[in-house]
């Protein structure tokens, strides 16, 4: 994970790491179409153009509507793909995004060492 901080948004980045050389970009899940908005604990994909996504996402810390399909963040106005939601541990979300860092490096990295679906 490693942190950023803009006006307009607050996010959490991660990133799985070395990935394998052979994988592929999913296909963007617009907010449009999923009805998974950019709220408060929101869990989404990296992007740098439409169906790009492979390995960093995101969560969000408050309501981000400027990630959401029509918006502007992106120039192309097509969002980001929300594809699930905190359920519990948004206060280690914020203490990650609070934690020491140098630029977008935190210091000392925070590793993911569990994720479970409910």
């Amino acid at each position: 994970l490693y942190h950023t901080e803009k006006a307009d948004m607050v996010i959490v980045p991660g990133s799985e790491g070395e990935l394998p050389a052979d994988l592929q970009p999913i296909p963007l899940e617009r907010t449009r179409d999923t009805g998974l908005l950019h709220t408060d604990g929101a869990i989404s994909m990296g992007r740098s153009s439409a169906d790009s996504a492979i390995e960093q996402f995101f969560i969000c810390i408050g309501d981000q509507p400027g990630l959401d399909y029509g918006a502007m963040r992106n120039p192309d106005g097509q969002g980001f793909a929300a594809f699930g939601y905190v359920t519990s541990g948004m206060d280690v979300v914020r203490a990650i995004q609070q934690s020491p860092h140098d630029g977008q490096r935190l210091t000392p990295p925070v590793v993911i060492k569990r994720v479970s679906r409910k």
